[in-house]
């Protein structure tokens, strides 16, 4: 009875050891966690699909990339362009997984926003700057044309006559 009990005490240590450590004959690789260099590469390609989709944008950038689990990542990319008279920002949510060579990315989700630049058209800045001008030369004003100096920046001539002021060497009665 003793002599049965030593011998099952090292086939136990033995099975121990084989559940914990996998052999290497067993013909499976030992998995390797995803590293943030592979998330990155594999979510550019994906954001950039979504960035062709759309004619208004023309660059991607990636944020960032936060690992969830040993094998996956979330990635937020910002894909960006404009037009003269919008600008459109979308945050792309790339889903990273996988522990091999290629890991798969697949879009999580896609936010889009447009909004509008400032434009100033030349009769709302001729609108605006004639009262101005009026109030300082009187109603009489001859406004010119305007020039646009930038999206948002007019400039404008104006001209009018003032009455010659009385001589003051000149008596009156």
């Amino acid at each position: 009875m003793k002599t049965r009990r030593f011998l099952l005490i090292p086939l136990a240590f033995v099975l121990t050891l084989a559940v914990l450590v996998p052999s290497a004959a067993s013909g499976q690789a030992p998995s390797r966690s995803l590293s943030k260099a592979e998330a990155r590469e594999a979510a550019i390609p994906v954001a950039w699909e979504i960035a062709r989709r759309n004619s208004l944008v023309d660059s991607v950038k990636l944020h960032g990339c936060d690992r969830r689990a040993a094998d996956r990542f979330v990635c937020l990319a910002f894909d960006r362009g404009s037009s003269s008279t919008l600008a459109t920002t979308c945050r792309v949510w790339v889903r990273v997984e996988g522990t091999g060579a290629k890991p798969k990315a697949t879009v999580n989700l896609v936010s889009c926003k447009n909004h509008r630049l400032a434009l100033l058209r030349a009769a709302e800045a001729e609108a605006a700057m004639l009262p101005e001008a009026q109030r300082i030369g009187g109603p009489q004003v001859l406004f010119g044309g305007v020039m646009r100096r930038s999206r948002v920046e007019f400039v404008g001539t104006g001209g009018w006559t003032q009455p010659a002021a009385a001589d003051p060497a000149k008596k009156e009665l």
